[in-house]
């Protein structure tokens, strides 16, 4: 997806991607989040094959860093904040 995403951003980075009530955010600015949480995933020493626990409510964020882990490599494991 996130490769699929950048693409999108690049020949539309100012159309909306993500839409969550009142709160909008275009595919540059998702990629830029995104691009952003990676980098620091790296530098913690996330990569390839690594499982990161995910325990964020449903939101922006929340996708944003789904994408991320995924650019990296990684996989998340969603855990309900919940519970």
């Amino acid at each position: 997806p996130y490769e699929r995403i950048r693409r999108i951003a690049e020949l539309r980075g100012e159309a909306t991607a993500i839409r969550a009530g009142e709160t909008t955010l275009t595919y540059g600015a998702l990629i830029a989040s995104v691009d952003k949480k990676a980098a620091f995933l790296k530098e913690d020493g996330i990569g390839l094959g690594d499982r990161i626990a995910l325990c964020v409510p449903r939101s922006i964020e929340m996708i944003a860093w789904m994408l991320a882990i995924q650019r990296v490599g990684a996989a998340y494991v969603p855990i309900d904040p919940t519970y």
